[in-house]
């Protein structure tokens, strides 16, 4: 089957362990050591298998080369790397005196290895303050620029989503895409108990402001 291995450096793995759970079906409120049980058939359940969680409790920082390391250490029909977040991850290529831009290049390139493999790279980014800082949307940045620290993150990807909350919902437009087809801007509300998005209609949304 797939392979997926979630590298997270931007919150607590606990967390993201989680919403795995959540998007598995288990109540949140069960999802720890409180309840065994729980946990035990969380690990046994379908598509929870070959889901790997980096970097493990028991070791010290990863780097993305050391992830996919872990990723391809398993015999698959193929395999996934999901990296939140490319702002807080790390490279064996650089070093502490690398300004942010050169840090985000270097991350860059370090998917090429593993997208010349097969694998599908989904990564995480900040945006610009200038992407979302004003109301009107004429004085905003273009979203395919949105990219916090460099621009290589436009022209690496070959598809790029970017999402900003609009009230209690989020706006999604997706400037790029190579691989497949163009959609026009749409909306996704947070279903928390899942801890998942779901789409809602564009008319829905308008009625509702």
């Amino acid at each position: 089957g797939l392979r997926v291995a979630l590298f997270v450096t931007d919150e607590p793995r606990e967390d993201a362990a989680e919403r795995i759970g959540q998007g598995l079906g288990f109540r949140h409120a069960e999802l720890n050591a409180d309840y065994p049980e729980t946990l035990a058939r969380l690990r046994e359940a379908e598509g929870c298998q070959n889901i790997v969680l980096l970097p493990d409790e028991n070791a010290g920082q990863l780097t993305i080369e050391d992830a996919a390391g872990i990723l391809f250490g398993v015999a698959a029909d193929g395999y996934v790397l999901i990296v939140d977040s490319l702002n807080k991850s790390r490279s064996s290529a650089e070093s502490d005196e690398d300004p942010p831009r050169i840090g985000i290049e270097k991350r860059l390139d370090a998917f090429r290895p593993l997208r010349d493999k097969g694998a599908l790279v989904i990564f995480s980014a900040e945006a610009n303050r200038s992407s979302y800082a004003s109301r009107d949307e004429s004085q905003r940045s273009s979203p395919m620029a949105s990219g916090a620290e460099s621009r290589s993150i436009e022209f690496t990807a070959d598809a790029l989503f970017t999402l900003r909350r609009d009230g209690e919902d989020f706006r999604v437009e997706i400037p790029k895409n190579r691989i497949g087809r163009m959609y026009e801007p749409f909306s996704l509300r947070l279903d928390e108990g899942p801890a998942a998005f779901r789409s809602i209609e564009e008319d829905a949304v308008r009625a509702e402001k």
